[in-house]
């Protein structure tokens, strides 16, 4: 039986045995994909380079849910530059860890160009929880390379696709993210901004991300995807020409949350009015913690003392 025949067959299943009051694992209730190999190849030394690289041996392939398959090529070079540099600081580097398989078909597609970055960034996401990264994790990584990573591209549909795109030394086509062009003060806006959509959406359990103008944002949907497309115009534009209240909350992350976004804590009761009321409608309940996180009102001028330079480096 072909793959994606068995893939119906179960999402089928799964949707008949919730309607008729069966208990359904939850390994069957989505499917994000599957890697059909993991990364095989070599690291690389060249002195200039400001990160590790490593080239691929073999292709590493991903088919997506709809049965597409991303396809980074033997002996693409890669080394990350998709995603903003703040998220390797927070998650151990690009290499040797669960996302690693992701990082390299995100990078080869950002390279090569010859997909729809919203649809190569979605793949990323859905690599990520393929591989078994926690859903809180994956959604912070798509996150940051939604808002702050490659800026959106023409795909020229005649146009063959580089293999590989990217070979040691080359100086042809280079990655580079929309996080490179922002000044120190303007990554720790960044990074607030961000960490406080970890933290609204672990507060709300995987429901929420933001708040804007007094309206919450789901974690899925048009909305979500409209408020992601402001945000990334934010960062483009620096922060110049979009007035804060536009871009929802900020926070300022803990300490100990700096080890990593599985860390970032939740807001606590009576911080944000909006996500009170959703909590209680949503009959969910807040985990409690010691030290409260910062809100920050006006990030613009604020100046984030909380957030160390190597973050943001």
């Amino acid at each position: 039986m072909a793959h994606g025949t068995r893939t119906f067959l179960a999402l089928f299943l799964t949707h008949l045995m919730v309607a008729v009051g069966f208990p359904v694992s939850t390994a069957y209730a989505e499917y994000y994909g599957r890697f059909l190999s993991q990364p095989t190849g070599q690291f690389l030394r060249e002195s200039n380079a400001p990160r590790s690289l490593f080239r691929l041996s073999e292709d590493l392939q991903f088919e997506d849910p709809n049965g597409l398959f991303w396809t980074a090529p033997a002996g693409e070079v890669v080394d990350g530059a998709s995603i903003p540099a703040f998220v390797w600081i927070l998650t151990g580097g690009p290499f040797g860890q669960l996302h690693t398989p992701a990082a390299i078909i995100h990078d080869y597609y950002c390279c090569a160009r010859n997909r729809n970055f919203d649809d190569t960034h979605r793949a990323f996401h859905r690599g990520l929880l393929a591989e078994g990264v926690s859903p809180l994790m994956a959604r912070a990584m798509y996150w940051a390379v939604a808002i702050a990573g490659p800026g959106a591209w023409t795909v020229t549909a005649d146009e063959a696709p580089p293999t590989p795109c990217r070979e040691l030394g080359e100086q042809g086509r280079v990655i580079h993210n929309n996080y490179e062009y922002l000044t120190q003060r303007e990554r720790k806006i960044l990074v607030a901004k961000h960490f406080a959509m970890v933290r609204t959406y672990a507060a709300t359990q995987g429901r929420l991300i933001d708040v804007v103008h007094g309206i919450p944002i789901p974690a899925e949907g048009a909305a979500t995807e409209a408020h992601l497309a402001t945000l990334q115009k934010a960062v483009r534009l620096r922060f110049a020409e979009h007035p804060v209240a536009d871009l929802g909350l900020f926070t300022a992350p803990l300490t100990d949350e700096l080890k990593g976004f599985e860390q970032v804590r939740g807001w606590q009761p009576g911080q944000i009015a909006e996500i009170d009321a959703f909590m209680k409608s949503a009959g969910l309940s807040y985990t409690s913690h010691s030290q409260a996180p910062r809100l920050v009102a006006d990030p613009l001028n604020d100046d984030f003392p909380d957030i160390p330079k190597d973050i943001v480096q």
